[in-house]
């Protein structure tokens, strides 16, 4: 069946992390928790757990922008759509990361296109 993203083996093929990024959060994870052990199958599981979580909020926001047909997502789309995917203390937790995120972004000097840097 095709949809609006893709076919539904592109979605499955989405979810999947590749080995760059699998070797990255195994490395971030043993300097978070060094002498906590998980499976691959496991860390599978919550990667595909978080894109979930995030397509959702994304067709939400678009939903949400297509009805009010604006063709840009705004930082209200975002935060609407949150709200609807998560429960309420979790949206609302969330919501408060991400405006901390982008306030350090921009404290930082990443502006105009210019990649923040990765390294912390």
């Amino acid at each position: 069946m095709k949809d609006s993203i893709g076919t539904e083996k592109e979605e499955k093929d989405a979810l999947k992390p590749n080995k760059s990024i699998r070797k990255k959060r195994r490395n971030k994870k043993k300097n978070v928790a060094p002498d906590l052990n998980v499976s691959n199958a496991v860390m599978n599981i919550m990667e595909a757990f978080a894109w979930k979580l995030f397509h959702s909020i994304c067709d939400e926001a678009a939903a949400l922008a297509r009805r009010k047909n604006k063709k840009t997502l705004q930082d209200m789309e975002m935060e609407a759509a949150t709200r609807l995917v998560l429960s309420r203390n979790r949206a609302q937790r969330a919501i408060d990361k991400a405006q901390a995120a982008v306030a350090t972004y921009f404290e930082r000097g990443n502006i105009a296109g210019r990649a923040p840097d990765c390294d912390s």
